[in-house]
């Protein structure tokens, strides 16, 4: 269950490809924070949500100490999605995508993730590949910022076989998440390699 409010207090960073905290913009703006299962044993979550107006919002994987290992920020006016972390306190070198959103529309998002590497796929998109060099592990809550509405997270169940169990970072999200980053298919391999089994 969401829960509305909360998020952590990251520091602003000293470029606008992040987005701040919530409570920095007028009211009106939504955030929420859920705690999510360890990513080392479900490690693909999936977000429905949608986003009606603004010009911006983010969606973070974060630690407890603050540290935040995905740090996924939409900004429309500049039809472009970034990718960072915070370590430590400070912003390491963010990734530019396009934009994959569309205002007004309902949206689904699947991140995947495996050590410190993270794969995020928007509406069947694969966006793209990210080193954020905080592990997958450590992550314990999932929280919004900005005009979206969260409505949806979950984290099914896997089976991997033992040729999965045999890949590790971004081999091993290549084949969890059907994609490459040139969104060349591996459905077929993947069909053969994992058997999923949803929760909800």
């Amino acid at each position: 269950t969401l829960s509305m409010g909360g998020g952590s207090s990251a520091p602003e960073p000293s470029e606008p490809d992040f987005f701040r905290p919530a409570e920095e913009y007028i009211t009106g703006q939504r955030s929420a924070s859920m705690g999510l299962r360890r990513l080392t044993e479900r490690p693909i979550i999936h977000v429905k949500g949608c986003c009606n107006s603004g010009e911006s919002f983010s969606i973070n994987l974060e630690q407890r100490d603050g540290d935040v290992a995905l740090h996924i920020f939409v900004r429309f006016s500049e039809q472009r999605t970034t990718l960072n972390s915070l370590r430590h306190g400070r912003w390491l070198t963010p990734r530019k995508y396009g934009i994959h959103v569309t205002k007004g529309s309902q949206f689904l998002w699947q991140i995947y993730a495996c050590d410190s590497f993270y794969k995020v796929v928007m509406d069947d998109y694969c966006l793209g590949d990210f080193e954020s060099h905080v592990h997958c592990g450590d992550v314990t809550t999932l929280s919004a910022f900005g005009d979206v509405v969260v409505k949806e997270v979950t984290q099914p169940a896997i089976f991997p076989s033992p040729q999965l169990n045999c890949l590790s970072g971004l081999d091993y999200l290549a084949v969890l998440s059907g994609t490459d980053d040139d969104n060349t298919s591996n459905s077929t391999i993947r069909s053969r390699m994992l058997k999923y089994s949803y929760d909800h």
